[in-house]
C-alpha cells in the first residue's frame, strides 16, 4: 500500500496569504500617528527665533500659520495663543494681543491669573505687580525664617568587634548503618 504523499502546507497557502500581507503592510504606512496637539512647524520656528534668525514680524507670521492650521483640526496646543499674542503685542498690535490672551485663557482656565495680567498689560503697556490675594499675603515671600538650633556633636560610636568566621557545614550522615 502506498502512503499518500504530504506536501507543505505553507506553499499551499502562500497564493491565498499574499494579499492579505500586502494589505497588512499598506495599512501600516497609511496610518500616521495622532497627536494629542498640531504643533505643526513650531520647533523650527521656535529654534529660529531663539538663535535671533527671524525678525519679530517674521516669527510673529510663522506662529500666525502654525495656529490657524492648529484651529482647522482643533488641537491647539496650550500657550501657543499667549505665545503668538506676545508676538504680537511686541510689535505694538496690543488689540490683536488681547484677543488670543482671552482665547488662550478660554481654551486653558488654569492659565487664567497670567493671561488676566497679560491682558492689563496689553490694554495699558504698563507692567504692573501682581496684586496680593488671600492665599498669599504681601508679606508671606518675604517674612524673616527662624533661626536654626545648633545642632549637638554626635558622640563617637565604639567600633564594633568582628564576627567569628562560620564553622564548615557538616557533611550529611549517610543512612547505612
Amino acid at each position: 500500500m502506498m502512503r499518500p504523499v504530504q506536501r507543505p502546507i505553507l506553499p499551499a497557502l502562500l497564493p491565498a496569504l499574499l494579499p492579505l500581507l500586502a494589505l497588512t503592510a499598506l495599512s501600516a504606512c497609511a496610518t500616521s500617528p495622532t497627536t494629542l496637539y498640531d504643533w505643526g512647524d513650531y520647533q523650527r520656528v521656535s529654534l529660529n527665533e531663539a538663535r535671533g534668525r527671524l525678525t519679530g514680524s517674521e516669527h510673529a507670521e510663522a506662529l500666525r500659520v502654525i495656529v490657524t492650521n492648529a484651529e482647522k483640526t482643533g488641537r491647539v496646543p496650550p500657550g501657543l495663543y499667549a505665545e503668538y499674542g506676545f508676538a504680537l503685542m511686541e510689535l505694538g498690535n496690543r488689540a490683536a494681543a488681547q484677543e488670543l490672551f482671552l482665547k488662550e485663557r478660554a481654551r486653558w482656565p488654569e492659565s487664567a491669573i497670567f493671561m488676566d495680567r497679560l491682558i492689563a498689560v496689553a490694554a495699558d503697556g504698563m507692567v504692573a505687580p501682581a496684586p496680593p490675594t488671600a492665599a498669599t499675603p504681601p508679606d508671606a515671600m518675604v517674612a524673616p525664617v527662624a533661626p536654626v538650633a545648633p545642632v549637638a556633636p554626635v558622640a563617637p560610636v565604639a567600633p564594633v568587634a568582628p564576627r567569628p568566621p562560620l564553622a564548615p557545614a557538616a557533611a550529611p550522615a549517610s543512612g547505612k548503618g
